[in-house]
């Protein structure tokens, strides 16, 4: 394939939990004159050809870290006679835009771009069915800062942009800079193993969950449309993986137990292999989130030919724009959700979606990326 005759640089803050990214950037590394990744801690990812991993002596956590960052990158640019950098950042910052201040031409900022929307929708918190009862205040508050804390440090990342990679709508939307570039690129890379051909199941489980348990996700406005399921006589199951963090345990339990009586089934967190084998036994992933980036959970599940029923916001809508894999619902609407959960059991038929899953190997995932940068290159030059 074609390679463009750029270094890039990316910042990463630690490898755990971004292993498939490391992946993906070490196939992008293939494609250009050389790929530097600034992170935390390297973990098991070594360097080698041109692609190289770069680390501080000691973990730094914070504006420590991109401190070291900052300096790591000037002295990279100024050492080498290459004519272009692109300065790929994956996590928000600003130190991009110091180096282009310092650099000029020679350095093309480039942000991606993820997770902002944070439950949010019409200016409100999320609409959950004013029938539900079990949403922690203190939780609500906790979310909403957390969502303007994010919301502004992207912003904040964005000025100066020669690009913008992603599909944060909420950001992109307030964006002042209206001259620079935007692209969607999501989805998460996943690994080949997701991909091997699997044996065939008995798919006894109707519809599954997995992911965080958190109030943003809309597991009230799940459970609800559940129930309303079962007590309009459809026999059915539900099964939840995932778990809750400390700060959360008291909301999701006091949740799960208002629907002891229905078969809905608590799974906790399972290993990598247990939700492989989960996914191939289930005929419907269900996603009813209001607060995603690019949620890798649905890529997964079609990499195991499960339908999928989601909520309607930018960071799903994004990997499929037009519903060829996906039925949308409005998030946090009880009743429209449980009309798709019947239409979809009733309809459900085995299908595959190898074809449209594969968009989201490491390989292919990079390739986006390097065209994109590649085309700002070119404008750039």
């Amino acid at each position: 394939m074609h390679k463009i005759s750029t270094s890039i640089i990316s910042t990463i803050v630690s490898n755990k939990g971004y292993d498939d990214v490391f992946h993906m950037l070490e196939h992008m590394s293939t494609r250009c004159n050389k790929l530097y990744i600034l992170c935390k801690e390297s973990g098991e990812f070594k360097s080698h050809d041109n692609f190289e991993v770069i680390s501080p002596d000691q973990p730094l956590s914070g504006f420590k870290f991109w401190i070291w960052a900052y300096k790591k990158s000037k002295t990279i640019i100024k050492q080498s006679a290459e004519e272009k950098f692109v300065f790929l950042q994956l996590i928000a910052g600003i130190m991009a835009g110091l180096l282009k201040l310092k650099f000029g031409k020679k350095v093309i900022k480039g942000t991606y771009l993820v997770s902002a929307e944070y439950a949010y929708k019409r200016n409100q918190f999320w609409n959950a069915d004013k029938n539900s009862k079990h949403l922690n205040e203190e939780l609500i508050s906790a979310y909403k800062k957390v969502c303007k804390k994010k919301s502004f440090i992207q912003k904040i990342s964005a000025i100066g942009n020669d690009f913008i990679i992603g599909n944060s709508q909420l950001v992109l939307d307030d964006i002042k800079e209206k001259t620079c570039m935007k692209y969607v690129v999501s989805g998460n890379p996943l690994g080949n193993g997701w991909f091997k051909k699997k044996l065939k199941q008995n798919r006894k489980i109707d519809f599954i969950y997995a992911g965080n348990l958190q109030p943003p996700k809309g597991l009230d406005t799940l459970f609800l449309a559940f129930k309303k399921l079962i007590d309009s006589g459809v026999k059915s199951n539900l099964h939840i993986v995932g778990s809750a963090k400390p700060y959360e345990k008291k909301w999701f339990s006091d949740l799960s137990q208002s629907y002891t009586n229905y078969p809905i089934h608590f799974l906790g967190k399972v290993s990598p292999d247990e939700l492989k084998k989960l996914y191939s036994q289930s005929k419907i992933f269900v996603f009813p989130s209001f607060y995603e980036g690019s949620p890798r959970v649905i890529n997964e599940a079609l990499c195991f030919d499960c339908k999928i029923i989601a909520g309607d916001i930018p960071g799903v809508r994004s990997i499929d724009p037009d519903g060829e894999v996906i039925s949308y619902f409005e998030s946090g609407t009880v009743n429209e959700l449980e009309v798709l959960l019947d239409q979809e059991l009733k309809n459900y038929s085995e299908c595959s979606f190898k074809e449209f899953s594969e968009n989201f190997t490491h390989d292919k995932m990079g390739d986006r990326f390097i065209e994109i940068i590649n085309k700002e290159v070119t404008k750039n030059r």
